[in-house]
């Protein structure tokens, strides 16, 4: 392993720590010294920062994560999200700011479970449920919007 390597996998460890106990401070210098934002640890049951982070409730490590570039919809080794893992451990306001960022409400794990299925939260299932009714409300409109107009140009 080059120098350069154990440099990364150190901060990547410092990173999954921090964002496991909420210590924001040590998220940010982490990530300035360059640590890998979307990296996982194998020892963390390959729990990329931003999951860890969602599970626990650290909103602020959260947000930092995505203002950072962690992908929303990154797995862990069970093929489980971010938001999954939010919804899942009743973190509504987590839930919420994943979902305001893109994150796919419907992701499944290997087992074929998605975060609405998975989740433990009333108030997070609603949410849940509401952002898949949007995406296909619109595209049930959109699509109605294209044949309308499709119908009247052939006349």
């Amino acid at each position: 392993m080059t120098a350069a390597a154990a440099t990364e996998d150190r901060l990547l460890l410092a990173l999954a720590n921090a964002s496991d106990i909420g210590n924001t401070a040590e998220v940010s210098r982490l990530l300035d010294a360059g640590a890998p934002v979307h990296g996982m640890w194998p020892t963390a049951y390959g729990k990329a920062p931003l999951i860890r982070a969602s599970a626990n409730g650290h909103v602020g490590i959260v947000r930092m994560l995505l203002d950072r570039g962690a992908s929303v919809d990154a797995t862990d080794d069970h093929g489980r999200t971010a938001l999954m893992w939010a919804s899942c451990c009743g973190r509504v306001e987590i839930v919420r700011m994943l979902l305001d960022r893109g994150a796919s409400v419907d992701a499944t794990d290997i087992n074929g479970v998605n975060a609405v299925t998975i989740s433990s939260c009333r108030e997070c299932q609603t949410l849940l449920r509401g952002a898949e009714r949007l995406p296909r409300w619109h595209r049930r409109h959109s699509l109605a919007t294209w044949g309308h107009a499709a119908n009247k140009l052939r006349g």
